[in-house]
């Protein structure tokens, strides 16, 4: 199972509806079978809900199962359920947990026959894991600790699931005073499995998995250990030597214990040799990258820069970083260049900046979610643009696509597509070798009681250049929820929001998802389907969009 989110990838299959009706605040969830084009209704809650919500959802990557988590009241937490749905089986209830909880799903298999999630409320928390065979078993984490969790960066669980790697703690949250250890929990017969306290560095009290991560393979984890008393952490690497045993080392230090500003993990291959993350310290920014050789050096990014450095993606056998120096706070770098780092021998490297569009004088890889760069690293996504002296932007940012001199580290860069002044955008698709790029732009503007907004999704070839008019041509404005494994299908919804232009609000808001097929692989030419509406609804009053595909 993959999440629900823009720019997740996910196999051709089903998409899930999630519609919301303003006037009743009733909402139901519905499939649509791509194969045959037909809407047919999946579930559909009881009007005595008031407000139920599926918040979370996720699809299997066969398209077969999905897994809901439902809310009634979701702002108060009151009474989480998680359900499954398949073809043969419809909506079965899996649990339904105490009152005043809440409940994630983390993670599921590729056929919907496994999943692991989360439930808890300001006083006590759970991870749970439920499988077709075994059922469910929310005891996992380590006695004595009111708190379990799982993190939320690249992986909490190996590839098939049998590995789960959390936290446990007591108080509202980890920090030097309540008292946090990592976990390792390895699944057994039925719903049963084994936990151990992996333990902390030498001269540490501490240890979480906050920014934390473990290998596809379940046999290396990456977490972050500290002294209480010393508020100073570290992040460690653990090495399985059996399921209840292994080797603890500290591969980086993180300076001054802050929980919230420990640093993020962006990339880490199947067997956990190689570890890409960002530290957010108070004097700049770092990148870190370790493999089996040790730590990088010198450090990556460019010189010159006081604000740091940062992630924007990393190729697909860690080799290449697409990343940014920057200077003063990252939301405002005033000054920042993007940069291609490239590893050398052992723990040695190179950074090259990729320069900038004409007239600009900015550029970052900044907000790609890990999709800046292609999978074989020799073209980098990003955005430029320039500012005044103060370092304030001046007129409309850029996407740019940069790509690499067959030769060396230069490259060649050209623009895609203009942002809108006061706008954003995101890059949600970028295929192997850089030659597909699907992305949304979007603004948002409040002058004189008067809101405008603009929304567009395109998509680049390098064979037939942008398509920045993808959507259904009878609304104004148009959204990204998906695109397939191949980037030639997405997924998306197209709408109307008159009343923020400063219209009266109860003009209608009017909503429908399409699905959009190139043409051919290559080319930039395409076909929009509306995807229609259930019998009895309408586009009016209405928020339907696809979430995953």
């Amino acid at each position: 199972m993959l999440n629900a989110e823009i720019g997740d990838s996910l196999s051709l299959g089903k998409i899930t509806v999630r519609t919301f009706m303003k006037n009743t605040m009733l909402l139901a969830s519905k499939t649509i079978s791509i194969a045959s084009c037909v809407l047919s209704l999946c579930l559909n809650q009881p009007s005595s809900a008031q407000f139920m919500e599926f918040e979370i959802v996720k699809v299997s990557s066969d398209g077969t199962a999905m897994m809901l988590s439902t809310a009634k009241d979701w702002d108060n937490q009151v009474e989480t359920k998680i359900y499954r749905w398949s073809a043969s089986t419809g909506v079965v209830l899996i649990k339904t947990f105490p009152a005043n909880t809440n409940s994630d799903i983390k993670y599921g298999n590729a056929n919907g026959t496994t999943a692991i999630g989360t439930y808890g409320s300001d006083t006590v928390s759970k991870v749970w894991r439920w499988t077709s065979t075994g059922g469910f078993n929310d005891a996992i984490g380590l006695a004595g600790y009111a708190h379990s969790e799982l993190p939320d960066e690249l992986g909490n669980t190996s590839a098939d699931g049998t590995v789960i790697a959390g936290y446990s703690y007591n108080g509202s949250e980890p920090s030097a005073a309540s008292g946090s250890r990592t976990f390792r929990w390895v699944a057994g017969s039925g719903s049963t499995g084994t936990t151990i306290d992996i333990g902390v560095i030498p001269g540490d009290t501490d240890a979480d998995m906050y920014c934390g991560v473990v290998s596809s393979d379940g046999t290396v984890m990456f977490g972050r250990s500290w002294n209480s008393t010393a508020k100073v952490s570290h992040l460690f690497r653990w090495k399985k030597t059996t399921d209840t045993s292994g080797t603890l080392s500290k591969i980086a230090d993180l300076g001054t214990f802050d929980f919230y500003q420990a640093g993020s993990v962006h990339y880490i291959n199947a067997n956990g040799t190689t570890l890409v993350a960002s530290t957010y310290r108070e004097s700049g920014n770092a990148i870190v990258r370790w493999t089996s050789a040790g730590l990088n050096s010198p450090n990556i990014g460019l010189t010159g820069f006081t604000g740091g450095h940062d992630v924007g993606g990393v190729s697909s056998d860690g080799t290449v970083i697409a990343g940014h120096s920057f200077n003063g706070d990252e939301s405002n770098p005033s000054r920042s260049n993007a940069f291609r780092w490239v590893a050398g021998t052992g723990t040695t490297g190179t950074a090259t900046p990729l320069g900038l569009l004409p007239g600009d004088t900015d550029s970052d890889t900044y907000g790609w979610d890990n999709k800046a760069i292609s999978s074989d690293g020799t073209v980098i996504v990003g955005r430029s643009w320039k500012t005044d002296a103060e370092g304030m932007p001046i007129g409309a940012r850029h996407v740019f696509r940069w790509v690499k001199n067959a030769s060396n580290n230069s490259g060649v860069m050209t623009k895609i597509i203009d942002i809108p002044v006061n706008g954003d955008c995101d890059v949600a698709y970028i295929n192997a070798n850089g030659t597909t790029i699907v992305g949304s732009t979007s603004s948002y503007s409040y002058d004189g009681g008067v809101s405008t907004s603009t929304s567009q999704v395109w998509r680049w070839t390098s064979a037939g250049g942008l398509n920045s008019t993808i959507g259904l041509p009878t609304y104004s404005k148009h959204d990204l929820s998906s695109v397939s494994s191949d980037g030639t299908v997405i997924a998306g919804y197209s709408f109307s929001d008159s009343e923020w232009n400063g219209e009266s609000e109860s003009t209608p808001y009017k909503s429908n998802a399409f699905r959009w097929v190139a043409t051919t692989a290559t080319g930039n030419a395409g076909t929009t389907t509306a995807l229609g509406h259930l019998a009895g609804d309408t586009d009016e009053d209405l928020d339907m969009y696809g979430s995953s595909m």
